[in-house]
């Protein structure tokens, strides 16, 4: 049986996530030939090439993009696993941060399950504009984030962090039960501010479809957005897993247009995980695939 080592794979995830074997060699600690070497290797044992070259830039091939989940989540495993060896005793401060409408649908669901298995590991929370949480995870203020990953990401902050999962959400529209647009009038829209992937995914939906919009009320909170929603003041838009049941998605009569998915994703900084933040993320993993 073909076994892959955690050191190649560890290297494997490192260029994925960099796109060079220069940057990736910084990451793991060896050198550019060390790693190029390692990912021979590793092709060897997989039977296929795992990356290709795209100008200066090494990308995923469709085989390794599916080799990239499995190695994050073996890596995952692996540390926590030594983690729990060295220390049975989970014991210590997990700073986690979500975007305020995940932490309504995540925090009872799964954050709270794993503090009442593990209660000497003390979580502290805070709820931010994805790009926010990101940023500040770069800058070592999280440990951990459940996000949107925006496209444009700069540079410092993705150099910065690692990705242990992604996955899509689907958008859909939330308004008053009876919403219906005026003719001639912009549709008024409930947001986040600005720098929120969802406000940017509705606004880009309306001007393609050659629809005028209105900020109508603007809010960081999800309970402000609920609220205007409820009052009648116009419509939002909100990730299907986290929509409230007090919100309701307008039907086909209302004539507003389809929404593009967003990509959200579990991250932490790559070398800085500990044993209770480690068990966290293969905590949230279970979950999410659980549900999935």
């Amino acid at each position: 049986m073909i076994n892959l080592p955690t050191d190649v794979l560890r290297s494997f995830v490192a260029v994925a996530e960099t796109g060079g074997v220069t940057s990736a060699g910084e990451v793991v600690g060896r050198t550019q030939p060390a790693v190029t070497q390692q990912i021979q290797k590793l092709e060897a044992l997989t039977g296929t090439a795992l990356f290709r070259r795209a100008g200066r830039t090494l990308v995923l091939t469709a085989a390794g993009e599916t080799l990239l989940g499995y190695a994050r989540q073996m890596l995952l495993l692996n540390d926590e696993a030594l983690s729990r060896l060295a220390d049975t005793a989970l014991d210590g401060v997990v700073r986690v941060g979500l975007p305020n409408d995940f932490a309504v649908s995540l925090l009872p669901e799964i954050l709270g399950a794993f503090a009442e298995a593990h209660p000497k590991v003390r979580l502290e929370v805070g709820c931010d504009l994805s790009v926010s949480l990101l940023t500040a995870l770069a800058r070592g203020r999280h440990d951990l984030v459940i996000a949107l990953r925006p496209s444009d990401l700069p540079e410092r902050v993705a150099g910065r962090i690692a990705t242990a999962q992604v996955w899509s959400e689907r958008l859909v529209w939330a308004g008053p039960r009876r919403f219906r647009p005026v003719p001639g009038e912009p549709v008024p829209l409930i947001v986040y501010p600005e720098g929120c992937l969802y406000r940017a995914r509705i606004t880009a939906a309306l001007d393609q479809a050659g629809l005028g919009w209105r900020v109508a009320y603007e809010s960081p909170s999800l309970e402000g957005l609920r609220a205007a929603v409820e009052a009648g003041l116009g419509v939002t838009a909100i990730s299907e897993r986290t929509l409230p049941r007090a919100l309701h998605r307008p039907g086909a009569g209302a004539g507003l247009p389809g929404l593009a998915d967003v990509t959200a994703g579990l991250f932490h900084r790559p070398g800085q995980l500990e044993g209770p933040a480690l068990a966290l993320i293969n905590h949230v993993i279970g979950r999410l695939d659980a549900v999935a």
